[in-house]
């Protein structure tokens, strides 16, 4: 589980590259790379993963604390030079944390224990549990407004569904036609990202789910596509299958058309 929900966010994380460029390429700048290390202190730990940034410079990431027999995540929020450790749910053994806004609310999940995994959102350190479809859900993108997208198992469907939340208030978005379908983003007007199962599960394509209404995103002409970011522009970008079903291109949609424009990759 937890090399499934690592690779999603790895791949999140070079999308929110990806889309700072699709969105100004006329205005490229020069970045100075730093190692912002691992957690100093009580909280020192072998590795760390950084997973979001709001406008302020708060960097939402997560550290793996050393020489524990199973996998034991922390959520923290780093600013600068000081690093903010996010309470935990009564009771639970991890916690992961994905995104966060220009208030400071973050998005997430916790490990109650086995399998009971809820969706968390943060308010400063103080974490509240979300209510899920069934057994487990995550919370991956949060915009201002507070509302959050991830997905959830869904014990009618008996597969994970993209579900949105609103004050608490959970919803399921539905799929393209498919069984299972998962949402990674949201923007400030509500527009979320992600993909879904197509109809007979024949492959999974880019998804964009604007006021009740599913838009297939499409792919480069291969079975699949994921859509991962968003930005207030409806700009979305994530990555796609080529027609030979076995070469992975980067992906610009725009979310006012379906057309994917293939980014391509690096020479070589």
């Amino acid at each position: 589980m937890f090399k499934i929900i690592i690779s999603v966010q790895l791949q999140q994380a070079f999308a929110i590259g990806l889309l700072a460029l699709a969105s100004n390429q006329a205005n490229a700048i020069d970045y100075t790379f730093n190692d912002l290390g691992t957690i100093n202190g009580p909280y020192a730990g072998s590795h760390a993963e950084a997973y979001g940034i709001n406008e302020s410079g708060q960097i939402a990431m997560q550290f793996l604390a050393p020489g524990a027999a199973s996998p034991n995540y922390s959520a923290v929020i780093l600013k600068g030079n000081t690093s903010t450790q996010l309470n935990n749910l009564s009771g639970a053994t991890n916690s992961i944390v994905n995104d966060i806004n220009n208030s400071g609310q973050a998005s997430g999940w916790a490990q109650l224990g086995g399998e009971n995994i809820p969706a968390v959102r943060w308010d400063g350190v103080q974490a509240t549990q979300l209510p899920n479809l069934g057994w487990y859900s995550t919370a991956e993108g949060i915009n201002n407004h507070g509302q959050m997208a991830g997905y959830s198992w869904s014990d009618a469907a008996g597969a994970f569904h993209p579900v949105r939340w609103d004050n608490g208030v959970i919803t399921d978005l539905g799929t393209l036609g498919g069984a299972s379908s998962g949402a990674y983003d949201i923007n400030d007007a509500g527009l979320v990202v992600g993909d879904s199962a197509t109809t007979d599960d024949l492959g999974s394509h880019a998804t964009l789910w604007k006021n009740n209404i599913i838009t297939d995103l499409g792919t480069l002409g291969g079975a699949n596509s994921v859509a991962l970011e968003i930005n207030n522009n409806g700009q979305i970008v994530g990555n796609s299958l080529l027609a030979d079903d076995e070469t992975t291109h980067a992906t610009l949609w725009n979310s006012s058309s379906t057309g994917p424009v293939d980014l391509e990759s690096l020479s070589g």
